[in-house]
């Protein structure tokens, strides 16, 4: 199944040219390009099942908050909540990711959803602006943590942990 990710806040995510603020941010296909590439250098499974585990400990663990923030909209009707946006391809068609990383995607799709959702009913939070800001930086800071942790991997330092 193909993932539609609709919000300008999302797909600056996806491509620097989508952002329409200056500030660049950490982009979701470097993080499975490089994540993939992490994973798929360790030999046997265990070895990576250890290295996706490192590579998505953020990412769980932002996403988990993503959905604690959708709570207040739990019993909003959503038909419509992307109505007037033109929906982008979360993945690149041409290529192959690990699919130890499938939930990185499934977050950038969550966090689309609270911004449709704080658009149409913001009424649903005290302070949507702060919660969109949170949820931004919820964000950048999972997918940016692919670096520090391509430095664990390749360091070998997890290796030796877990060999």
């Amino acid at each position: 199944m193909q993932q539609l990710i609709h919000s300008q806040e999302a797909k600056a995510f996806l491509d620097h040219d989508l952002n329409d603020t200056s500030t660049k941010r950490p982009l979701m296909p470097v993080f499975l390009a490089k994540g993939s590439k992490l994973i798929m250098s360790s030999d046997e499974h265990g070895m990576q099942k250890s290295v996706a585990t490192q590579v998505m400990l953020h990412v769980e663990s932002a996403h988990t908050k993503i959905l604690r923030m959708l709570r207040p909209f739990m019993f909003t009707q959503i038909d419509g909540v992307f109505e007037g946006y033109k929906g982008v391809s979360a993945l690149a068609p041409d290529r192959a990711y690990s699919r130890y990383l499938v939930p990185s995607v499934e977050l950038l799709a969550d966090f689309d959803l609270l911004v449709c959702l704080l658009r149409k009913h913001p009424d649903k939070v005290s302070n949507p602006s702060a919660v969109l800001d949170e949820a931004t930086r919820l964000l950048v800071k999972a997918y940016s943590r692919i670096h520090s942790t391509e430095r664990l991997v390749t360091s070998g330092r997890l290796r030796a942990k877990h060999a």
